[in-house]
């Protein structure tokens, strides 16, 4: 595989050797490696980077322009015409890498100091863009902040810079700096050039344009942070950095693990004479946990759960069942004490069709949450099928992975509550065959219950259908065959 190590450089001297020092320790094995720099208006640069022995052959280019790039300590100063600099070194390089069929360009600012693993960790991803994370203090007293983001200039989802924390491989809407590129991409005409018609300023927005216009996708790696040398007082702090931090990289992806550990969450409440027994004894054949809360049942659901072998269940002195959001955040809570990898939130009349299945789908590295088909079975035999009772043909996230750190929100709605947090747009949502039986509607008796306690606790259809509440009691419901 050839991989061309590309930067374009008007930096401190200081800053520089540590740059240059860390792509000599780049591990390169198994790859063809050319390096290409452009110096804007610094000649010396290539002066001192010719006294760094590479393991191949380096590209040196020159660039002059009126145009005077300054650092301080302050911060950068970015003009209008130094952005064009920037585009145009940045594409002739990217045109040098297509032009010599490499097959990857490896694009780097040259204050970064780069962990010796960080090129291979990028190529693994096997991601036609994707670039490796660094945090920076844009100024002095800003807390760091990294060099990727959710959408627009610089916008990020609730809870994106605490999950950019966690080691692991992110979809984003933008990020720069650290950028791995592949041919297809170059080919496809993803370049820095500017969009005249958006008013966003950089040439890094510029390329995020070009990369969702043609279909690919961005991605940050956050397993291998570089470090940023973005003022040359950080100098100091960068050798700490490589005492202490550079020998534990990369940190373990969170998506990797060979055995994740799954907590089956449920909240019950007087279902001991139900169907409690038949899914306790489903999810003690997969989970590692199974948390309970028992919204104050008045008969024994509680001990009958506590007799199973994996079940930690809270008993509450009064129930929530009339505020629904608390009691779902209230079990996601106790949930998280078990630590799990994964969380299955499920009722506790619900059968999974295939539960040996669930392990399987847990070991995908490329989705964090697993949306089922739930069918509400009328009978043994047949599921109801008509205009209000229809939720099987859609999907319903039950499975998460756990992203320990990130700020999990949850909606308000007191009835109908989402049986996972809200705040999940960003994640990765997949599709699983396996199907859900709900077996709640089967027993007329259940059927009159839950008529008459929906009309009382929602009379006004806020949280969900009227019309599907007067239909519970249809004679001749439409019918069809498991």
């Amino acid at each position: 595989m050839k991989v061309l190590i590309a930067s374009c450089i008007r930096q401190k001297e200081s800053i520089f050797r540590e740059f240059l020092q860390s792509l000599v320790n780049l591990n390169t094995e198994g790859l063809e490696i050319r390096y290409a720099f452009i110096f804007h208006n610094w000649p010396e640069g290539e002066r001192i980077a010719r006294e760094y022995q590479f393991p191949s052959s380096v590209h040196f280019a020159h660039y002059q322009s009126a145009n005077q790039y300054i650092a301080s300590e302050k911060g950068h100063q970015w003009t209008a015409p130094l952005i064009e600099d920037m585009i145009t070194m940045k594409n002739s390089l990217l045109n040098f890498a297509k032009d010599n069929f490499f097959d990857y360009v490896f694009l780097v600012d040259s204050d970064l100091y780069l962990p010796p693993l960080t090129l291979q960790v990028l190529l693994s991803r096997k991601r036609d863009i994707i670039a490796e994370v660094f945090w920076t203090r844009w100024e002095p007293q800003q807390a760091p902040m990294p060099n990727a983001w959710d959408y627009d200039h610089y916008s990020f989802f609730d809870g994106s810079l605490d999950l950019y924390r966690i080691p692991s491989c992110y979809r984003v809407g933008g990020t720069g700096a650290c950028m791995l590129i592949s041919r297809a991409a170059i080919e496809a005409g993803v370049t820095y050039s500017r969009f005249n018609n958006v008013s966003w300023w950089g040439e890094d927005r510029y390329f995020q344009l070009h990369a969702q216009a043609r279909g690919f996708d961005l991605w940050l790696d956050t397993t291998c942070p570089v470090f940023h040398i973005y003022r040359e007082s950080l100098l100091g702090e960068l050798q700490l950095w490589k005492q202490n931090e550079l020998p534990r990289l990369p940190y373990p992806d969170i998506r990797h693990k060979s055995r994740p550990r799954l907590t089956a969450l449920m909240i019950v409440r007087n279902e001991a004479n139900r169907y409690l027994n038949e899914v306790l004894q489903m999810l003690n054949e997969i989970a590692d946990d199974i948390a309970i809360v028992d919204d104050h049942s008045n008969d024994n659901t509680a001990d009958l759960c506590e007799t199973s072998p994996k079940t930690r269940v809270l008993r509450l002195p009064l129930s929530l069942f009339a505020m629904e959001h608390i009691l779902r955040e209230l079990a996601w809570r106790w949930a998280m004490q078990t630590a799990p990898d994964w969380v299955l939130a499920i009722d506790a009349d619900e059968i999974i069709e295939h539960p040996e299945g669930i392990r399987g789908l847990m070991l995908s590295p490329d989705v964090d949450i697993w949306a089922f088909r739930i069918f509400d079975m009328w009978d043994p035999r047949h599921y109801r099928e008509d205009n209000y009772w229809n939720g099987h043909t859609r999907y319903t996230p039950m499975l998460l992975r756990v992203f320990p750190g990130f700020p999990y929100t949850w909606d308000q709605n007191k009835h109908h509550s989402f049986r996972l947090p809200s705040n999940l747009g960003r994640f990765v949502i997949g599709k699983s065959d396996i199907r859900i039986q709900h077996l709640g509607w089967m027993r007329p008796e259940d059927r009159l219950a839950k008529y008459h306690r929906y009309k009382e606790m929602d009379p006004e259809g806020t949280w969900g259908l009227k019309e599907q509440y007067e239909s519970i009691l249809d004679e001749n419901p439409r019918l069809v065959e498991w």
